[in-house]
């Protein structure tokens, strides 16, 4: 019994050591493959979602505002854009619409005007 076991490891070995498989790939994949990295690493920017606080044509609303939610929700990104004639200052970056609607409900008590937004500027380093 002790033999036929050995001797089945032996084939099973020798069978699975003998086998190759050989990929060939043409220059144009693998040309394309290149190029479709390249493209993913130039990606900087994401979208998404995100809870704007306030949009205002004051620069110092935007600012004062921003101090205020930083002092409240210190582990929340908080930040500002400006897209004429207005600032907009925005919290969190979220993937989905979901998320970014836990942070809305989490902050509505201090932040009432606040409301979900799709934020098309996200560094993917700074999702929650």
């Amino acid at each position: 019994m002790r033999a036929c076991i050995i001797c089945l490891f032996v084939v099973i070995g020798s069978l699975s050591a003998s086998a190759q498989i050989n990929i060939v790939q043409s220059s144009d994949i693998i040309d394309l493959v290149n190029q479709d990295k390249a493209t993913n690493k130039a990606i900087t920017k994401i979208s998404g979602w995100s809870v704007q606080l306030l949009a205002s044509n004051e620069r110092s609303k935007v600012t004062d505002l921003k101090v205020l939610f930083l002092n409240t929700y210190s582990n929340i990104k908080v930040d500002w854009d400006y897209q004429a004639p207005y600032y907009k200052l925005k919290a969190g970056a979220f993937l989905t619409k979901r998320e970014a609607t836990r942070l809305l409900f989490q902050i509505r008590d201090n932040f009432p005007d606040a409301y979900v937004v799709r934020n098309n500027n996200i560094a993917p380093i700074d999702l929650l």
